[in-house]
């Protein structure tokens, strides 16, 4: 008796696991979030001018705030997807702008004048990325997203006329910086995707050395720097 009720408990277990199994392969399986990737991009950067303000024998109020052409950027990034939609990747880029002019402010007398100038800003950033891909449809996705992390400031700027002034600052710092963007990817074949964007980065003004022959003048201390770059990339699926 026990035996047969042993069977039948066994037989019921099977069909219930059977049954189970069944409903089971009617499911379609829930998706994996594509992998990781690798972007490499390229476009034309802006940068807003650039405030400066220094001192000179005890008197503040100095000013001498670069104006810069267009110049580009270029960079690399590797990422993952965390969901189907939620992307965050480890970004390394570097822009470089020609200064065109500097506008130059009197602190005592508060007289102000603009001069032909020469020299750079370099600028290399480290970010940590997060982007959020509209799902409208499978090829074709808008995003948006931004990120945090720090950038190498390298600023070499000197009056064209002023031999004394050649440099005014000529060295690189370290400050914390922010990027926000968006975009339009486009999956064209399988595991490739363009990318077309839009980058603001903003950059906490560092303090550059000051290079003049004039040592009762301070360092030249910079606002928040503004750069605006135009991208367009492609990213490779691993």
């Amino acid at each position: 008796m026990v035996k047969k009720e042993y069977l039948l408990a066994v037989a019921a277990t099977a069909l219930v696991l059977g049954m189970s199994s069944a409903r089971a392969a009617d499911i379609e399986p829930v998706a994996e979030p594509a992998g990781w990737y690798v972007s490499l991009f390229g476009g034309a950067s802006f940068l807003d001018r650039v405030d400066t303000n220094y001192s000179y024998d005890g008197t503040s109020g100095y000013e001498a705030n670069v104006s810069t052409d267009l110049g580009f950027i270029i960079g690399g990034a590797v990422g993952t997807h965390l969901t189907d939609d939620l992307r965050v990747e480890l970004e390394v880029a570097y822009s470089e702008n020609d200064v065109d002019d500097i506008r130059y402010r009197d602190g005592g007398d508060g007289s102000t004048d603009t001069y032909d100038a020469h020299g750079k800003f370099g600028i290399l950033t480290f970010m940590a990325n997060f982007w959020y891909d509209l799902p409208l449809s499978e090829e074709v996705k808008p995003y948006l997203g931004g990120g945090l992390g720090l950038a190498v400031v390298d600023g070499d700027v000197g009056y064209d006329d002023f031999d004394d002034y050649d440099p005014i600052f000529d060295s690189s710092e370290v400050a914390f910086a922010f990027q926000l963007g968006a975009g339009l990817r486009w999956q064209a074949w399988d595991n490739i995707s363009l990318d077309v964007g839009y980058r603001l980065r903003g950059i906490d003004g560092p303090s550059l050395k000051n290079e003049t022959s004039f040592e009762e003048q301070s360092d030249y201390e910079l606002d928040w720097m503004w750069n605006h770059n135009v991208i367009a990339g492609v990213s490779f699926g691993l």
